[in-house]
């Protein structure tokens, strides 16, 4: 809900977020964020959550007839692609790193994110000028394919019959033809 919450207070950061879908090709014109109250059948069995909130996102799309825009539709976030909910999600921490130079550590970051994407988050902060640095976990090989990724930044591990995970760099293998 950081997200959600931040849309909600900073109109530069939703205009942030809006590039970024854009830039990736997810056609979202608009963004607003509704808070609502908790169902009252909940805050019956769990009073202590009576004054929290929910906030629901909702996307504004075009609607195109043969010729062009006609008109814009809202849709609720439940409508959304699972990996465009999930994107949502994980960008504030995403343009806070790009923004300030921060450390991100993300476990399973392929899940629920089309491989594209994760190219273009990776490429994003590799052209970071604020020295941006993502460590992330995947079990993606795609995502090596990342032609700006040097020996260095690849590390693998590995589990022993005993349980232990060992941890070891692409760099302490010959490799043919990387450059």
């Amino acid at each position: 809900n950081y997200t959600k919450k931040r849309i909600m207070k900073d109109r530069s950061f939703k205009d942030k977020i809006l590039k970024f879908l854009n830039q990736i090709d997810i056609p979202v014109k608009n963004l607003r964020v509704e808070e609502k109250s908790l169902p009252a059948a909940l805050i019956e069995q769990m009073p202590q959550f009576k004054d929290e909130k929910i906030q629901s996102v909702q996307f504004e799309h075009d609607v195109y007839d043969g010729e062009g825009v006609i008109d814009s539709v809202w849709f609720d976030e439940n409508i959304e692609s699972e990996w465009t909910r999930t994107l949502l999600n994980i960008l504030w921490p995403i343009l806070d790193t790009l923004d300030r130079g921060w450390i991100l550590l993300v476990d399973e970051f392929n899940s629920s994110l089309h491989v594209h994407l994760c190219d273009f988050i990776v490429q994003k902060i590799q052209d970071s000028n604020h020295n941006a640095q993502f460590i992330f976990a995947t079990h993606d090989t795609n995502i090596l394919s990342n032609s700006e990724l040097t020996k260095d930044q690849i590390w693998f591990t590995e589990r022993d019959k005993c349980g232990a995970t060992d941890l070891f760099s692409l760099s302490d293998f010959e490799i043919r033809n990387w450059e």
